[in-house]
């Protein structure tokens, strides 16, 4: 994952979700594009991206590993 994909997806992740961890009134384009966002990284299901319909604790899951992960890389 390049530096600007790692900020595209921290960028849809906060979009949808709050500092908290609680999902934010954002309607299904911010969802859909965060589902589109991080199927690029991982093979786990996280949702439709169509309906927008979210696996919430996979996506919260999958966010916490790909982010540690890349920065891990980048520092």
């Amino acid at each position: 994952m390049t530096k600007q994909e790692l900020q595209e997806l921290k960028d849809a992740f906060k979009q949808v979700f709050d500092e908290n961890g609680e999902v934010k009134e954002c309607g299904r384009n911010a969802t859909s594009h965060l589902i589109k966002t991080i199927k690029k990284h991982t093979k786990a299901e996280v949702g439709d991206e169509n309906t927008g319909m979210m696996k919430v604790e996979t996506i919260k899951s999958e966010y916490q590993k790909l982010t540690a992960y890349q920065g891990a890389l980048v520092l």
